[in-house]
C-alpha cells in the first residue's frame, strides 16, 4: 500500500485523512505522485476549508519486495500490470501459495454445488471442469469467496432436505440487503490548461472525507450517513474512443461533429470527480435465482432485484452532486456538468447478500464469516458486509480475510465448532 497517514495515535496530520481512525503506523510506502487534475483538486478543496489527501492505493510508488514502483502508464484499471506494481492477488498471494506444494489452482472451472450430509456439516464442492467434465473435491472445511452474487447462488443451489431454503439460511437472510455505490459524478473541463488525467492510475487521484459518514454536521439535509468525495478519470483508459462514455455538458450532442469536435478539444482537459454515495441495507433489495434464466451449464442465474432511487440516497445524491460543484468552481474549471443519474440499477462496489452479524436470526455469518448454521462452512467477501462505507470494499475484504483466516487456524483447528 502506498499513502500517508492522517492519524498517528491520536495525532493529526495535514495532508493525511484526518477523519480516518488512529493507526500505529504510516504505509509502508509513500503516495504516489500527484497529476494535474490531483493538484487543482486540492487547491480547491483546501480554499473551501476541506481535507484533501492522496488516496491510498494497492499500488507501489517505490520498489519494494522485487517488485518495481509505478510507471505512471495510465492502464490501472481494468488491465494487468506491466510491471506488477498493481498489488494484484495475481503478484501478491497466489504466487507465495503456489510456493507451500499444498496449493491447487483451477481455471476454467465452474463450481455448482456445495456438498453436505446428514449431520449438518458441508463435505465438499462439485465443479465443471474446463472441459464439461464433472468434479468432486472432498474438504473438512469449505471457504466460499467468490463475488456476492456467486456467493449467494451457490448457497442457494445446494439446498436439501436437512437446508431446505438452501444452505445457511435459516434466517432467511441468505440474498437479502444489497447495497451498492450510486457513484453520481460532476466533470470539470478546462479553456486554460491540461489536466491530462490518462496518465497515471486512474480512480480516486486525490479524495476528500469531510462528507463522509458522520463527519458533518446532517442538520437539515434530509439524509444519513455520507460519501466520500475523489476526482479521477472518465474512462480514459481505453484512450480517446473510451472517453465517449462521457456525457457532454448541455448543448453538445452524443453524436457526430459536433460530438468529435468536443471530444478532440478536452480529451486532455477534463476530469471526473465521483461521491461513492452508501447505499443502506434495504431488505428489499435482494438476489434471488431466476425461475427462468439459465447460465450455459443450464443452472438457474442469479436474479437482481434492486432500485436505489429513495428518499435518503437521492437526498445524499443530490447534497454531494452540490459539493462537487462547488469544488469545480473553486478549481477554476470552465465547464462544469453533471452526468444523468442511472435508472436504479447497482453502481459500483456490490456488497450483502450473505450478511455478517450477532444474531443467527437476523444475519447469515458470524463476525468470522463462519456460517451460523454449518460451523465448517466459511464466506469471504464484500457479501458478509450488514453495511456499507464511503470507501472502496477491498481494503476492509482484505482486513477480513486475514481475520477469518487467523481465526480458522489458531482457534477453528484446535476446536472445530462454532467461533464466538
Amino acid at each position: 500500500m502506498s499513502g500517508k497517514a492522517g492519524n498517528l495515535q491520536g495525532n493529526k496530520i495535514d495532508g493525511g485523512n484526518v477523519f480516518e481512525a488512529p493507526r500505529r503506523r504510516d504505509y509502508p510506502l509513500p503516495p504516489l505522485q500527484d497529476d494535474q487534475s490531483g493538484v487543482v483538486f486540492r487547491g480547491a478543496a483546501k480554499k473551501l476549508g476541506h481535507h484533501p489527501f492522496p488516496t491510498p492505493r494497492a499500488i507501489l510508488s517505490e520498489d519494494y519486495n522485487g517488485r518495481p514502483g509505478c510507471t505512471y502508464c495510465g492502464f490501472c484499471q481494468a488491465f494487468g500490470c506491466h510491471v506488477g506494481a498493481k498489488s494484484s492477488i495475481l503478484v501478491t498471494k497466489l504466487p507465495e501459495a503456489d510456493a507451500t506444494g499444498n496449493f491447487k489452482l483451477v481455471t476454467g472451472g465452474m463450481c455448482y454445488r456445495v456438498n453436505s450430509d446428514n449431520s449438518g456439516r458441508v463435505t465438499g464442492v462439485a465443479y465443471y471442469g474446463p472441459d464439461g467434465s464433472e468434479n468432486t473435491v472432498e474438504a473438512e472445511l469449505v471457504i466460499l469467496s467468490p463475488f456476492i452474487y456467486d456467493n449467494t447462488r451457490l448457497l442457494l443451489l445446494s439446498k436439501t432436505d436437512r437446508f431446505p431454503s438452501g444452505l445457511a439460511n435459516s434466517s432467511g437472510e441468505v440474498g437479502k440487503h444489497l447495497m451498492a455505490h450510486m457513484m453520481p459524478n460532476v466533470f470539470v473541463a478546462f479553456d486554460d490548461r491540461y489536466v491530462n488525467v490518462f496518465m497515471g492510475p486512474s480512480a480516486q487521484k486525490h479524495t476528500i472525507d469531510d462528507f463522509n459518514a458522520d463527519n458533518f454536521d446532517h442538520h437539515g439535509v434530509n439524509f444519513i450517513r455520507g460519501s466520500q468525495i475523489s476526482i479521477g478519470t472518465i474512462n480514459l483508459q481505453g484512450g480517446p474512443i473510451g472517453a465517449t462514455t462521457m456525457n457532454p455538458p448541455s448543448g453538445i450532442p452524443r453524436w457526430g461533429a459536433a460530438y468529435r469536435d468536443f471530444l478532440a478539444t478536452y480529451f486532455a482537459r477534463c476530469a471526473a470527480m465521483v461521491a461513492q454515495t452508501e447505499n443502506l441495507p434495504y431488505a428489499d433489495q435482494t438476489i434471488d435465482l431466476d425461475p427462468n434464466v439459465r447460465d450455459q451449464w443450464g443452472l438457474p442465474a442469479p436474479r437482481l432485484t434492486y432500485d436505489w432511487r429513495r428518499p435518503n440516497e437521492l437526498a445524499r445524491v443530490e447534497f454531494m452532486m452540490q459539493n462537487m460543484e462547488e469544488l469545480g468552481r473553486a478549481m477554476g474549471a470552465t465547464h462544469i456538468w453533471r452526468s444523468p443519474l442511472g435508472p436504479g440499477a447497482p453502481g459500483a462496489h456490490h456488497e450483502g447478500g450473505t450478511r455478517m452479524g450477532n444474531d443467527p436470526k437476523t444475519s447469515v455469518v458470524n463476525r468470522y464469516g463462519q456460517s451460523w448454521d454449518i460451523p465448517n462452512l466459511f464466506i469471504i467477501g464484500s457479501s458478509t458486509f450488514p453495511s456499507m462505507s464511503g470507501f472502496n470494499p477491498t481494503l476492509t475484504i482484505q482486513a477480513l480475510a486475514y481475520m477469518s483466516a487467523d481465526a480458522i487456524v489458531n482457534r477453528y483447528r484446535k476446536n472445530p465448532g462454532p467461533l464466538l
